[in-house]
């Protein structure tokens, strides 16, 4: 596994769970490459908590590690003291950090030094009013934090709000301003119903961690499950319509391809296609 971050360590601990513990397979090795420490945006207590449970599962942390080259089943990097070393694999994992997609350097729009579309306090793009950016892709210049889920999912309301203002032509002191909070609380599994919580220079574990992880996870994709498809079956199926087809069930709602496409769009491309009949 490559990556050293909550993510890539949870990922480790868990394919280790379940190839030993559900699997029963024996000999398997597993390691985990890092650049730099292991849980390096987190606290001493957990990449002490994380290091200690490494080893009591066997599993081998490589810290130091950069990954200069993923080969056919080998893995080439160099230590921390520069050493180039290679190792052979059956399955490599990638849990690395968040990277920008290449073209935003290109798009004109004002970028970080990593490639990070920066964006002031509305989401607004710096360099480009009108244009917003959030999650993964941006970084707030005033308020740079970790790529991390937490933001992301908070910038969702205000994105919304301002988006919807930009339309209705509100000026730019009536948006919506989001400060993301300096602190957040990470929850790391250990693959074996026990978990590991941090936040800021506090440190705890147990089962019951997990237990409150395990609440938090699956409260959180019910959402995306009952209220998703719940938003998509009223989109096929209309609350006022009466009519049933003959199994009893109500009819599928259906407007014609065409709804889909804007009238500017679709109209631009009915014209191409007559003046393509009589070429």
């Amino acid at each position: 596994v490559v990556g050293g971050g909550a993510g890539g360590t949870e990922l480790c601990l868990a394919v280790h769970h379940r190839l030993t513990a559900v699997d029963e397979i024996e000999g398997v090795e597993i390691a985990l490459y890092t650049r730099g420490q292991v849980l390096s945006g987190q606290n001493e207590y957990g990449r002490t908590v994380i290091r200690e449970t490494l080893k009591q599962r066997g599993i081998r942390l490589v810290e130091g590690a950069r990954v200069l080259e993923v080969m056919d089943k080998k893995l080439k990097f160099a230590n921390a003291d520069g050493a180039v070393r290679e190792e052979a694999f059956d399955h490599c994992l990638w849990c690395t950090s968040a990277s920008p997609a290449s073209w935003l350097r290109n798009s004109g729009l004002d970028v970080d030094d990593r490639g990070f579309v920066l964006v002031d306090e509305h989401l607004e793009s710096l360099s480009h009013p009108g244009i917003f950016a959030a999650g993964d892709c941006a970084t707030m210049s005033d308020h740079p934090r970790p790529k991390a889920g937490v933001f992301a999912v908070r910038q969702g309301a205000p994105l919304m709000e301002n988006l919807t203002g930009k339309l209705e032509g509100l000026e730019e002191e009536a948006l919506t301003r989001y400060v993301p909070q300096t602190r957040y609380l990470s929850l790391i599994s250990t693959g074996d119903k026990y978990a590991v919580g941090l936040r800021g220079c506090w440190g705890f574990r147990g089962q019951w961690v997990w237990r409150l992880k395990n609440w938090i996870d699956t409260t959180w994709m019910a959402k995306y499950t009952s209220e998703v498809r719940d938003s998509l079956r009223s989109m096929v199926q209309p609350e006022d319509s009466k009519e049933e087809s003959a199994e009893g069930k109500h009819k599928m709602f259906c407007a014609g391809c065409g709804s889909k496409v804007g009238p500017d769009v679709l109209s631009s491309v009915l014209q191409l296609l007559k003046e393509s009949a009589y070429a």
